[in-house]
């Protein structure tokens, strides 16, 4: 925050004073800002604050400070850096394009030649620079004049190195931003023709979707062209070729809702192929942060549609469905209401189905796969986002007969997931009593798990594991203290807990933290951090 206020004054010193205030902004600010742009931790009102001041510098361009002189040092804060955050390296891109866009055609053209001729660096971080430099600037201002650009991008695509394939198809649907009418039909045109390609030509295809355009330029995109194409990649057996057609389907129903939407109805009937049911309803999870009123109105009515897949009989469109429920109720709360009808099929996901654990044999060993394991932690994820907010709607008495068998799995990620969600139920005053049913399972699962021993030539992970859940066991344990009707179920816990030198040190302090919390918060729902 106070990046943001300091960057924000300096910004001011420059636009009243103009030439007057680059000396001082020069040798006052610029230094730190260079090691600034390097930090991932730059975002937000500070990045804001500090493109302007840049773009500033270059509409001023003062004798003292020319546009070439800031942009050397902003190109030095990479050239001899080997590795370099993601975050920081768009950050870098983002100011060396901000301080490109004002200057005059010829000095913007003569910018790019030289981000060019860095492409082929041997340097990973300085190609992918380079690469998302050219994408930003292709954003602000037409670079498709610069015949050399598509090929290149397009040949980095066969790149060895991920990030630099990555930032290539970034750059190839940035610049097509800036002229979607001439490069929109290249990107559709190579989609056809070069398969082996299509996970980041459909990136690129994304970036030009889901830019913040008006929404008026999105005749611009042929629905009627993309579509099919999209539909034939939604069938695709990688599920990162589905994701990507997902997020350009998502596009394409805020951009033209009516049409779009409609569309992806007609795919979703028991006939549907399981990988395009399982595309398109994860392409709604995209829309769910739209603020399109005229796209919000026609998507909202069809939810309950696309989110009754949570009963479908395959296990991936199940779990996509799941996933996108958990973004509904997350970001629209209101359509809980209108889908509490599906609520058993959620309730359901979470207990382990023997029918879906299956044993391959690896070598001399056998090694057990749990099918069921991504739906049911889709599953609870989506049941804790219900829980948040609209726990009033949940059938509490089903989910904690099903949560008190969750604390047995064999999972981590599942037992953690449990826990959480017990931990909140407890600390509800309104929902803690309907653990009282289950509340002599959960206790000896809770002894059993404080009574475990790590071997002795435990992993980290296992240690951190082992503590994790300990530390989880024991909030619970906190959390049944103040459950009606339960001290003397909860002595011989209690009396374990204080006698072991380990876990009496974690129960203080979780006391303590727990007491502590319960003071300051005026709510009547304490969510517990594991």
């Amino acid at each position: 925050h106070m990046t943001a206020l300091a960057l924000q004054v300096a910004l001011a010193v420059l636009q009243t004073r103009k030439g007057d205030g680059v000396e001082a902004i020069q040798s006052q600010v610029m230094p730190k800002l260079l090691l600034l742009i390097k930090s991932p931790l730059l975002q937000g009102q500070a990045l804001d604050y500090a493109l302007q001041l840049l773009s500033c510098l270059a509409t001023i361009n003062h004798p003292s400070y020319p546009f070439d002189t800031i942009l050397t040092a902003l190109m030095s804060t990479y050239q001899d850096e080997q590795t370099l955050p993601r975050l920081s390296l768009q950050n870098i891109s983002q100011c060396i394009a901000h301080l490109t866009f004002p200057t005059s055609p010829d000095v913007r053209n003569a910018m790019v030649q030289k981000v060019m001729s860095q492409v082929t660096s041997p340097s990973e971080t300085v190609t992918v620079v380079s690469l998302l430099t050219l994408g930003k600037l292709g954003r602000l201002v037409d670079l498709t004049d610069n015949a050399e650009l598509v090929p290149v991008f397009l040949g980095l695509f066969e790149s060895q190195k991920e990030e630099v394939k990555i930032a290539a198809s970034f750059a190839l649907g940035s610049v097509a931003v800036g002229n979607m009418e001439r490069l929109v039909p290249v990107i559709l045109e190579q989609l056809e023709q070069r398969s082996h390609l299509q996970y980041l030509l459909l990136h690129s295809l994304k970036e030009v979707i889901t830019a913040e355009q008006d929404v008026s330029q999105a005749h611009i995109i042929s629905v009627q062209t993309v579509l099919p194409m999209l539909f034939t990649h939604a069938n695709n057996q990688e599920e990162g070729v589905r994701n990507a057609v997902a997020e350009c389907l998502g596009g394409l129903a805020v951009l033209q809702p009516a049409l779009v939407v409609a569309e992806l109805t007609s795919h979703i009937t028991p006939e549907t192929n399981e990988n395009v049911k399982s595309t398109v309803v994860t392409a709604l999870k995209s829309t769910m942060i739209t603020s399109n009123a005229e796209a919000n109105a026609i998507i909202e009515p069809t939810l309950p549609d696309f989110l009754a897949l949570v009963t479908d009989p395959s296990l991936s469109v199940r779990r996509s469905a799941l996933l996108t429920f958990n973004a509904t109720i997350h970001h629209k709360a209101k359509v809980a209401v209108s889908v509490t009808h599906l609520f058993p099929a959620i309730y359901r996901e979470t207990v382990k189905r023997p029918e879906l654990i299956r044993q391959v044999q690896l070598g001399p060993f056998k090694h057990t796969i749990d099918d069921g394991l991504p739906v049911r932690k889709a599953a609870l994820e989506c049941l804790d986002t219900l829980f948040d907010k609209a726990w009033h709607l949940i059938d509490l008495n089903e989910v904690v007969k099903n949560l008190s068998e969750g604390v047995d799995d064999d999972d981590h990620g599942i037992k953690m997931l449990t826990y959480h969600l017990l931990i909140k139920i407890a600390f509800n005053t309104s929902t803690s009593h309907c653990l009282l049913s289950v509340l002599d399972k959960l206790t000896g699962a809770i002894q059993k798990r404080l009574s475990a021993k790590l071997r002795d030539n435990a992993v980290q992970q296992e240690i951190e594991q082992h503590n994790e859940l300990s530390r989880a066991v024991l909030r619970l344990a906190f959390a049944f203290t103040k459950l009606p009707s339960a001290e003397g179920r909860l002595t011989s816990v209690i009396d374990s807990i204080k006698q072991s030198p380990i876990l009496t040190p974690l129960w203080n302090d979780i006391t303590a933290e727990s007491r502590a919390m319960t003071r300051r918060s005026s709510s009547t729902v304490l969510v517990v951090d594991l």
